[in-house]
């Protein structure tokens, strides 16, 4: 869990920082989240919100802004409200990053279902992420797929992330299969 909370802390100042370069003029509530002040960056874009509800980026920063608060189901309820009304006006990149901070709270929440459609629409567009292959892997093997969980893992440990190669050896080997049926019964010798 600790792993997963710094890897989402990774995934949200990734985020934070891709939508804060796409920002044309800084606003008082991205300069509250981009100094931590998360409870007055949050108050900040609800007000901003409430007069102008279909504004994207303002959404966006709530929703990191209650990331921060771990306010996980609201934030996710915010980034996904931005992804539908508008996201698609700015760069790929901050699509990409809102997407993986999705996953990340999603695998968080234990809907490794979730995760791993949102992980994998990520590696749609940048298949040798390693950071996303890794997060993928871990999705897997969390939801009982090992043998995805060891490819995904192994590309990313190939790709030189340290995280996935520490995974990989710390993933379980499949048992072998047994077969714990007992033996049938022999059948009763009946005359022809």
């Amino acid at each position: 869990a600790m792993l997963l909370g710094m890897g989402l802390g990774v995934f949200i100042v990734t985020a934070l920082s891709l939508v804060w370069t796409t920002l044309t003029q800084a606003t008082s509530p991205f300069d509250a989240l981009v100094a931590g002040y998360f409870e007055l960056a949050a108050v900040g874009f609800g007000t901003t919100l409430r007069a102008h509800p279909l504004d994207v980026k303002s959404r966006i920063g709530l929703g990191l802004a209650l990331l921060h608060l771990r306010k996980i189901d609201q934030a996710v309820h915010e980034l996904s409200t931005a992804r539908r009304i508008g996201l698609h006006r700015f760069p790929i990149a901050v699509w990409v990053g809102i997407e993986r901070v999705l996953a990340v709270a999603a695998y968080e929440k234990g809907d490794h279902n979730r995760a791993i459609r949102a992980f994998e629409s990520v590696l749609a567009l940048y298949p040798d992420h390693a950071p996303t292959l890794y997060y993928v892997g871990l999705a897997h093997a969390a939801a009982g797929r090992r043998r995805m969980a060891r490819e995904l893992l192994g590309r990313a440990a190939f790709l030189g992330y340290d995280e996935a190669t520490r995974a990989l050896a710390a993933l379980p080997e499949r048992p072998e299969r047994r077969d714990t049926r007992p033996a049938p019964e022999a059948a009763p010798d009946v005359p022809a």
